[in-house]
This record gives C-alpha cells, structure tokens and sequence, in this order.
C-alpha cells in the first residue's frame, strides 16, 4: 500500500538499475548518478506508438510518432533549434527521390549563409518544377498576378546582380565581387537600367522613353513617332 521508494543516503552515491541482455550478465539500465545529479540511460529508450515524451512542466514540448508520422510539438513560447559548435551547421536533409538522403536546406554557421541544395518553388505545382533545373528558383503557380518583390536600401535602388562561379564567395576569390550584368530600378527617378560587361550601361528604361548605349543590331526597327520615343546614341 502506497508509495514505493528508492533512495541512496550515501553522499554522491547513486541508484543503479540492472538487467540481464541474455547473454547472462548483468548490464546498467538506468543510473540515477548523485554525484552528477544526472540521470544517465545506458540503453535505448522504446516509446510506443502514440506514446509521447512531454518535457516542461505544462507539457510545453512533445515528441512522439502517431504510427504513420512523427511529430515534434511546443505548446510555450519559441521552438529554437540551436548549434552552438563554432563554425556548425544544421543541415536539413530528406529522401532524395531516389532511395537516398541529400541535403535540401543548410545553415552554413562558417559562411553565415542559408544554402538552399535543390530546386526551390514558392506556391508552385509538381508540374511547374518537373523540368526545373537544381540551382532554379520557380515562382507562381500559372494563376493571378504573382511575382518577386525587391525592397531598395538607402539608396533607394533595388538590384539583381549575375555574377559567374568564381564571384560574390569570399575575400580570396579573384577577381572580387565582379558582376557582370546588373538589373536595377532606381526609385527616386523610377527608371530601370541595364548593365553588362563589368557594369557598363547597355540601356535605360524611365517613363515612356528608352536610351541604348552602344550599337543596335536588329533585323528591322519600327519607331513610334506618337506617345513614346527610342533614343539610339
């Protein structure tokens, strides 16, 4: 009747449970460690189906597998997933379609950067990123205005910026932050520009007028003597 309990009055003296592994001798279990004030498992951990691990007081988090998923749950405040080893990673990685497993999305804690390992859609359908290469980002999915939004900093300009393998890595790299073709949208005199071969401008766009830069090489030009304007020079 009532309680049954263990206690170890030997100062850092601890509480050991054992079983045999059936091979006749006798193995630790479980170890409530007073010198640690620990509790250490020297053996796997089985939960059920459907049986969950609650930590917290409240049962604020839980982990448990339902017998078709598995979850991991917080009830309070943040769920933070940390890596406090210098230099480390988290790297998220999944079924590859093939059998394997390979990296989809990684926290690189050397370069301070997001990597993203494969193809990437946003609201997109299956269909849109079948044919879609590794390295594509694929937008939208056929219905509605949809898009990318740029937001400008100080200076009021927003870009997009094509540089080639060797650019934009580091400090080591030669040459440094080379960006051969550039598309930027000035808000202040809400014009686009053009540039290419080491930000030279090849053409702006502002209002109804455009300006090239260079030689013009086409078939035909029509030109459009009414509301809007082509300046060649």
């Amino acid at each position: 009747v009532g309680n049954m309990t263990f206690t170890s009055t030997t100062n850092d003296g601890d509480i050991i449970f054992q079983a045999s592994t059936g091979s006749g001798a006798a193995e630790t279990y479980v170890q409530i460690d007073g010198s640690l004030t620990k509790t250490k498992f020297s053996k796997h951990a089985l939960f059920s189906d459907g049986v969950e691990a609650h930590f917290g007081d409240d049962t604020d988090l839980k982990i448990y597998y339902s017998g078709s998923n598995s979850f991991l749950e917080n009830q309070t405040g943040s769920l933070i997933l940390r890596n406090n080893t210098d230099d480390g990673d988290i790297i998220f990685q999944s079924d590859d379609g093939s059998g394997a497993v390979t990296a989809y999305l990684t926290l690189d804690g050397s370069t301070t950067r997001v990597e993203v390992d494969v193809e990437m859609g946003i609201n997109t359908p299956d269909a849109y990123t079948a044919h879609a290469n590794a390295n594509d980002l694929v937008i939208g999915n056929g219905s509605g205005s949809q898009g990318i939004t740029i937001y400008s900093g100080d200076s009021n300009v927003g870009g997009i910026y094509f540089a080639d393998d060797l650019d934009e890595e580091g400090s080591s790299d030669n040459p440094v932050g080379n960006r051969d073709g550039v598309i930027d949208y000035s808000h202040a005199d809400f014009k686009f520009n053009f540039k290419t071969g080491g930000n030279q401008q090849a053409l702006e766009l502002k209002n109804s007028i455009a300006t090239f830069a260079g030689t013009i090489t086409a078939d035909s030009i029509t030109t459009n003597t009414g509301s809007g304007a082509a300046v060649l020079g």
